[in-house]
């Protein structure tokens, strides 16, 4: 029964396929990237329904193989994001069980302990997000009423800015990812004695030490770091596309003003709806999204706090010194790009 509903959904939804994927290929980095590491899972946007009941008999099969594949694939990354999320979870009791029986390098293993439990926080929320399958189907849903009531050239370039955005976002966040997994390893397994003992302390204690309890918890840690960075970048760039929005929506007023001032009084009714619809989504989404944010502040905060700490009172050689200063400096700059990116789209909202 749920497959012929999903089937019968396919078919009324044949006119939305282009709108669908405008914006799924506009943020398929990132919903690749996230999928990859089993943060993000579905297929990312359910089709919404549409009044047009068209039957076309000589798709179906087609249309029954794409929604068989459709379930297959939500189901095996759903099962693939809950074994994450598994490995996030065990990994932060394993930094709690450590900070309770060893006093060494305190500042640092609490440093890690909020972080652990941010990054599995962080995975639980955009699971849950993905589950309810909400801010991706309201951002294609609204899309129609911008797309559809602006100029061809001028949403072509909108699009284009978008991609080169997601891109951008998406690159910084797998560099940031690759830096601290490239910082581990080399932590782990590089020259310096002191800073290698004191990583394989926090890393695997309480387990035993040796080279394959290193790489198990070196993978981890790289799944934590993906858990840390991706779903900021997700906020951000649903931000940005809303911020966007706003700004698409008050060029063209501007456009109709100063082309057809006789017609402003009729369109004014359609650019009110239109801002209107924003406003809702900015609330929609902010509802799903505020969560990575206090998570964000209420960690990050402290983090630096602690990173201090540990650089003002420990003895450390040249090259630890210029990693921790380089950690607190992403872990703060981390905060404000969250708290800009949040004051624009509002901002955005009242004016």
């Amino acid at each position: 029964m749920d497959g012929e509903n999903e089937l019968n959904n396919s078919h009324n939804n044949h006119n939305n396929h282009s709108i669908n994927d405008g914006i799924l290929n506009l943020l398929k980095p990132l919903s690749l990237s996230a999928t990859l590491m089993g943060l993000m899972h579905g297929t990312w946007g359910r089709e919404f329904k549409d009044t047009n009941q068209r039957k076309l008999h000589t798709e179906k099969k087609m249309m029954k193989l794409q929604v068989t594949a459709k379930k297959g694939l939500r189901i095996s990354t759903k099962v693939y994001a809950l074994a994450v999320l598994i490995i996030l979870l065990l990994n932060a009791v394993k930094f709690t069980v450590a900070i309770c029986l060893y006093s060494d390098h305190f500042a640092v293993r609490l440093a890690n302990l909020i972080w652990s439990w941010q990054c599995f926080s962080n995975a639980v929320i955009v699971f849950w997000i993905c589950h309810k399958d909400i801010v991706l189907s309201l951002i294609i849903h609204k899309q129609k009423y911008f797309e559809r009531s602006t100029e061809r050239h001028a949403w072509k370039a909108l699009v284009k800015r978008q991609s080169k955005m997601v891109l951008t976002l998406v690159s910084i966040s797998w560099l940031f990812l690759l830096l601290n997994a490239v910082y581990i390893l080399f932590s782990l397994f590089g020259p310096y004695v002191d800073l290698s003992q004191c990583m394989e302390a926090i890393i695997v204690d309480p387990l035993p030490k040796n080279c394959i309890t290193k790489m198990i918890f070196l993978v981890f840690h790289f799944l934590d770091t993906a858990a840390w960075v991706f779903p900021t970048t997700f906020y951000c760039i649903i931000s940005n596309i809303l911020n966007s929005w706003f700004t698409l929506c008050t060029e063209n007023l501007k456009k109709t003003i100063q082309k057809s001032p006789n017609r402003f009084p009729d369109m004014f009714e359609e650019i009110r709806k239109n801002h209107f619809e924003l406003c809702q989504a900015v609330s929609t989404t902010d509802n799903s999204l505020k969560y990575i944010s206090i998570l964000t502040y209420a960690s990050n905060i402290p983090i630096v706090c602690f990173l201090l700490y540990e650089l003002l009172t420990t003895s450390m050689n040249g090259f630890s010194i210029g990693l921790s200063i380089f950690w607190m400096t992403v872990d703060a700059w981390i905060v404000i790009v969250l708290s800009l990116t949040s004051a624009f789209l509002h901002e955005k909202v009242y004016t």
